[in-house]
């Protein structure tokens, strides 16, 4: 058995011991001392549980909680979590992503993101929006599950899953507003109201953000550096602005849940350029809808709770990319595209053998785009007549459909597929929607889906809880996944959990679909990526004020996609396995109303089943700590720290290892008066120069943001 297991075992065995000589005393009184403020969550199974009792190894991050720590976005506030790595996508205008206990990819579509229940994603990457920013002053709760959950969620929830879930009308409580400025000139502002109109409540929260994005975040080198073109790179840094908007509109009553919502990007930056070259002038806009109508039936049917949800989901994306910039010079192959197979009718040109080299003094020009919807519908049920059940069932179909359209001065069906020699291509843009020549057909997917799941408290201190869902997709077919969980209240103050689950994800629309790209091509043959993982968790309090998380796991996935090279260029398939373990460790300590302190260290090790080679850009450690000081007269002072460590380089990369990273922030908060607060946050407090891994055309690795200031004033006039 190796070193690592052997500490595992050891570490499991202590925690054994410490449960099993734990003194007895008045339960009743010391659960409630001990569980009585602790965080509910419904992520696990649908309906609400103390966080000890969810058969999950799960998190709850609270309003209180990122109000204290500062966070501003969705991403600030998940970077704390045990076993979660917030990077950046090597692949796609640095977008957030999320990876968990090792496993992601540049998408990032192997962690499912939801909004109260609801996946946000888009079919072509199978990932969260591009340029995708959450703010969070309408933020209740987050809830998060570090390992499988498509029993529950069906695809996507394959590494782990997490939702948000917004605030309520009574939460807002009246109408709140603030304001955010500070370094790289950003800002933001934010309004809420929360009240009741007769039967109603409603809840409406609108968000916007600006940033022109940190100037000092440069590369010495990209893509048009490296083919000796023109490059932007010593002039301009990575292109990470943004301007956003994110508006809710809630309504609820007895029976029903409604809600409106938009979230729309103007001008997003393209970070290191959609070709991994510097591209300051291109540009990413998105308009997201969705409305969602929720309604509980008011009276049982044959003893079951019944109700109904029905989602309806657009978005419409415009990118314009400057791929490489005027005065470019490349070879073109007899399709058009860049660096693809020679044209036979141009001349052997030296040191580039048989293509067209053809200029561009306008530069390289693309502006693909996509209109997508996503129409679901469910039932659900949930019957509690049999004593110690709680079943649960849901059956739901949804449809995705994604319409593609394109213009460009390049590749298939433009005139520099024309070419039969040296030649000159202007600016002028073809628009090949609609024709064989688009960067991917009109496509769309159906999915059926039934999902049954059973609560079985068997003892008092036993709870076992079982489910399995069947997803039968349209392009793929069918798959099935179970999960078991056995929670054990051990003693007052000690739970143990042991549990196993499978999951999948399904192949995304590029993956599957894509023609015409200079890069990548899909294959309509691929399978699901599919996962197993068992965990063993642990929650022990030897005091009120005092808690231990303890998780270990070991998982086997299967089937993971990917790009192999063809005469054709790098076509998807499904490539090869990774199998992973390690733990994760947690503590919270509460001495007093006034001091909070947290600390968690997760350990992981990630490898390729062919190879056993070391899975690359994923930490095989990470380590954070928190200090939360409330003090007198209304003042709150909250530092923390997150280290980033033992991050190795894929096979054949040349590169030596991504050096690790310790950020630390503070945030210094005083109530001055009942409705008025005011906060100052640093993040990157000592300036740190901390690196993501790149994809090799930009070799210096991606810079990630130095030290920023933000002062927030935010005003309450409760109800």
């Amino acid at each position: 058995m190796p070193a690592s297991r052997q500490q595992i075992l050891c570490i499991f065995l202590v925690f054994t011991c410490i449960g099993t000589a734990v003194a007895q005393t008045n339960e009743e009184e010391d659960l409630a001392k001990m569980y009585g403020n602790e965080a509910l969550t419904s992520i696990a199974t649908g309906t609400q549980k103390p966080l000890h009792l969810a058969p999950a190894v799960a998190s709850v991050i609270t309003a209180e909680d990122i109000k204290s720590m500062g966070a501003t976005t969705l991403d600030e506030a998940l970077a704390l979590v045990p076993g979660v790595h917030v990077s950046v996508s090597p692949l796609k205008d640095l977008n957030s992503s999320y990876s968990i206990r090792g496993i992601g990819s540049g998408f990032d579509p192997q962690v499912l993101v939801t909004i109260n229940g609801i996946p946000l994603r888009e079919p072509y990457s199978g990932a969260r929006l591009d340029t995708f920013r959450l703010p969070v002053a309408n933020i209740s709760r987050i809830e998060v599950i570090r390992g499988p959950g498509s029993a529950m969620y069906g695809s996507d929830a394959f590494a782990g899953v997490i939702n948000v879930v917004t605030k309520s009308a009574d939460e807002i409580n009246g109408l709140q507003a603030g304001a955010r400025a500070g370094s790289f000139n950003s800002d933001e502002g934010w309004l809420q109201y929360g009240g009741h109109v007769d039967d109603w409540q409603v809840a409406f929260s609108t968000e916007w953000a600006k940033s022109n994005g940190d100037p000092n975040r440069k590369v010495s080198s990209d893509l048009a550096t490296t083919i000796g073109a023109p490059s932007y790179a010593t002039a301009y840094p990575l292109q990470t602005q943004y301007n956003t908007l994110n508006s809710r509109l809630g309504l609820s009553n007895d029976h029903w849940d409604i809600s409106l919502s938009n979230w729309s990007q103007r001008n997003g930056g393209l970070g290191p350029g959609a070709a991994q070259a510097i591209d300051p002038v291109g540009y990413n806009n998105i308009e997201s809808y969705q409305f969602d109508a929720g309604y509980r039936f008011p009276e049982k049917l044959l003893g079951w709770e019944t109700g109904s949800r029905l989602t309806h989901q657009y978005v419409n994306e415009i990118n314009t990319f400057e791929l490489l910039p005027p005065g470019t010079v490349v070879p073109i192959g007899s399709d058009g595209n860049i660096g693809t197979a020679p044209n036979a009718n141009c001349p052997i040109v030296p040191g580039l053998g048989k293509a067209g080299l053809v200029s561009f003094p306008n530069g390289v020009w693309g502006t693909p785009g996509e209109v997508f919807t996503n129409d679901s519908l469910e039932v659900n049920g949930l019957y509690s007549e049999i004593a110690g059940h709680l079943i649960r069932t849901d059956i739901g179909a949804s449809q995705q459909h994604m319409a593609a359209s394109e213009t460009k001065n390049f590749g298939p069906g433009t005139p520099a597929a024309q070419v039969t020699g040296p030649s000159v291509i202007s600016a002028t843009l073809t628009n090949v929607t609609g024709t064989p020549y688009v960067y991917m057909p009109d496509e769309k997917r159906t999915d059926w889906y039934l999902a049954l799941q059973d609560e079985w408290q068997f003892s008092r201190d036993w709870t076992l809880t079982g489910g399995v869902r069947d997803d039968n997709y349209s392009d793929f077919g069918n798959t099935i996944n179970p999960r078991v969980a056995l929670v054990w209240a051990m003693d007052y103050n000690l739970t143990s959990k042991i549990l196993y689950g499978s999951a999948f994800r399904a192949p995304s629309f590029s993956e599957l679909y894509v023609i015409n790209n200079p890069v990548i091509l899909g294959n309509p043959q691929l399978k699901p990526e599919k996962i197993q993982t068992t965990e063993l968790a642990f929650d022990y309090r030897p005091s009120f004020a005092w808690q231990h998380l303890f998780n270990t796991y070991y998982y086997k996935a299967q089937d993971l996609i990917g790009y192999a090279p063809s005469a054709a260029g790098l076509v998807a398939e499904n490539l090869n396995g990774q199998n992973g373990y390690g733990f994760e460790y947690e503590t919270k300590w509460k001495p007093s109303e006034a001091w909070q302190l947290g600390a968690a260290y997760t350990w992981q090790q990630s490898k390729i089943q062919d190879t056993n080679a070391t899975v690359p850009d994923a930490p095989g450690r990470l380590f954070t700590t928190s200090l939360l000081w409330k003090a007198p007269n209304d003042w709150s002072v909250y530092a923390s720290s997150n280290s980033v460590m033992d991050r190795v380089r894929a096979v054949g990369d040349t590169r030596g290892n991504i050096p690790d990273y310790t950020f630390v922030n503070l945030t210094v908060r005083k109530q001055l008066s009942k409705s008025v607060e005011v906060a100052t946050s640093v993040r990157n407090l000592f300036d740190v120069v901390g690196l993501e891994p790149s994809n090799g055309t930009i070799p210096g690795d991606y810079p990630l943001p130095g030290r920023s200031v933000f002062a927030e004033l935010s005003y309450h006039l409760g109800k």
